[in-house]
């Protein structure tokens, strides 16, 4: 039979030959049953310690609502490992001080990869806590325990020193910028002051009721303001009636004749002369007042007039006239007081106008001041409400910072619920499972190993094989013929292993099982050597 003329493979093949061989899978069965409990056996042994953390909420709450202790289980899981170095250093092995600084790391790396950080809380949103599992594994128990509890130690140290750093460094910044806002409000304070007093913002009243009195004062202002331009207009007015008054005096004689109105005057001041100025004055008021000019009645009494009058001339005993026979011109002297009054009325209004001038300079000097002093006081103001909003601000930040670094420091938010104790046997990696995985690798390795064998030979097995291999049709075959004796032989000795398997495993599962429920009643050696395989 060649290799062309192996059989096909197909699943029905291999349980067929199975069925064949099964009493050869047995023995090769429990030897590979063997050979997993000696791996395991010879496997090494972890002991296994283990503590429990609690840790509470930050005072700051989740980030996550749905997760509300990932990020600290997260960040456990992560800084707890790392802490290792620390606690072995703390610990002070010696026989970690001996080694080389490169051994010395992988010493370090090796007992990182064999912490666990396990959450135990479970997935309930309400709690204010969390329970973590750590776990730490060595060959040695007592050293497992002792380094775990140093390395929760040290862990739990630095996390609260963690803690508190933040809330220590935020204290700082907050008293410093409620310091820099308190040192901003006096200073402002003490420029307000300095406003009051520079611009006579009087500190007793509301600067608001100040304001409306300035506003008044504004108002006030302005009605001077119009009262000296009406001023200015009647000084516009006088003067320019000066002016043709000047003229008016220039054009006018400061003396003339004597008219007949001052003869008839001055010829009162005699007894003999005022029958003839009554007459006069009647022929005057006669031709000027009620008679047509040019008439002949008109002309009548205009004679009758300048005789009057001539005869005054002569029987006064003299007329008050100059040198040049001139009096005074009464015109003249009208124009001449109206002047003079004008020109005082001019003087005076000049007086009224230069001093109110004066006035509304002052004042318009002092109201510009005191609307700048208002404007940079409201200003200031708004600065001093904002930097004292600043400050309280600051206060309340300062006060939240300063409560909880104290809640920090008075309850700390992680803490160890029980003490890692020595683990009395080795519980790493399982016995039972490494013996059944060694078990069920040696019962696959032996069904191959029949299966490798059964194809290798190079004999006929089944009808299939023999048409396959010769290429003629079969019309008949005849099975193995066994005699008697061979027939009784191989069932016995079938029967013998077959007892002796069932035998076997029904005295490994009743010894397992005693030493499960009631080790005591199983001998001091058989004990140990379960203890050492089985870990219990």
């Amino acid at each position: 039979m060649t290799q062309a003329d192996l059989p096909q493979l197909s699943l029905r093949r291999y349980v067929d030959l199975v069925k064949r061989r099964r009493w050869q899978v047995v023995p090769i069965s429990l030897l590979g049953l063997l050979i997993g409990g000696l791996v395991a056996f010879f496997i090494p042994r972890l002991f296994v310690a283990e503590t429990l953390l609690i840790h509470q909420q930050l005072p700051e709450g989740p980030a996550d609502k749905e997760k509300p202790f990932r990020a600290i289980v997260d960040s456990a899981k992560s800084s707890i490992p790392v802490s290792v170095m620390d606690a072995i250093d703390a610990l002070n092995w010696p026989e970690v001080k001996a080694l080389e600084p490169f051994y010395q790391e992988q010493f370090y790396r090796d007992c990182e990869s064999r912490v666990k950080v396990t959450e135990l809380s479970g997935s309930d949103k309400t709690r204010t806590y969390v329970t973590m599992r750590v776990q730490y594994k060595d060959r040695d128990g007592a050293r497992s325990a002792d380094l775990l509890n140093k390395l929760v130690e040290v862990w739990i140290a630095r996390r609260t020193q963690d803690l508190r750093e933040p809330a220590q460094e935020l204290r700082k910044d907050a008293k410093d910028k409620a310091e820099s806002a308190h040192l901003t409000l006096q200073r402002y304070r003490t420029e307000l002051q300095q406003i009051r007093q520079g611009y006579g913002i009087d500190p007793r009243y509301d600067v608001r009721d100040q304001q409306q009195d300035f506003k008044r004062l504004m108002v006030e202002q302005g009605v001077r303001t119009l009262d000296q331009e009406k001023r200015r207009i009647d000084q516009s007015k006088l003067t320019a009636r000066i002016q043709v008054a000047e003229e008016d005096l220039g054009g006018t004689a400061p003396k003339i004749d004597p008219p007949a109105g001052f003869i008839l005057a001055e010829a009162l001041k005699y007894d003999e002369t005022k029958a003839l100025v009554a007459s006069a004055m009647h022929a005057l008021i006669a031709y000027t007042k009620t008679l047509n000019p040019g008439t002949r009645e008109w002309f009548k009494w205009k004679r009758i007039y300048e005789t009057q009058l001539v005869l005054i001339k002569q029987l006064m005993p003299q007329v008050p006239v100059d040198k040049d026979g001139k009096v005074e011109n009464p015109d003249y002297k009208v124009l001449r007081e109206q002047l003079e009054e004008d020109r005082a009325a001019l003087a005076e209004l000049d007086a009224a106008i230069t001093a109110t001038e004066k006035k509304i300079e002052e004042e318009s000097a002092a109201l510009l001041r005191l609307d700048d002093g208002y404007s940079l006081f409201s200003a200031k103001q708004q600065e001093f409400k904002e930097a004292e909003a600043a400050r309280e601000a600051a206060v309340t930040e300062l006060r939240e910072a300063e409560a909880r670094l104290a809640q920090l420091q008075q309850d700390i938010p992680v803490r160890q619920s029980r003490k890692a104790l020595i683990p009395p046997v080795p519980t790493e990696p399982n016995i039972m499972i490494v013996a059944l995985a060694g078990s069920a690798l040696g019962l696959f390795a032996a069904i191959a190993l029949i299966l490798l064998f059964d194809m290798l030979q190079g004999s006929y097995k089944t009808v299939e094989d023999v048409e396959r291999g010769l290429g003629v049709p079969v019309l008949g075959g005849v099975s193995h013929l066994e005699t008697e004796e061979e027939r009784v032989a191989t069932t016995r000795s079938r029967r013998r292993a077959s007892l002796l398997a069932a035998a076997a495993l029904l005295l490994v599962t009743a010894v397992v099982s005693i030493f499960y429920i009631d080790p005591t009643r199983l001998p001091p050696a058989v004990r140990s050597i379960l203890t050492i395989i089985l870990g219990a």
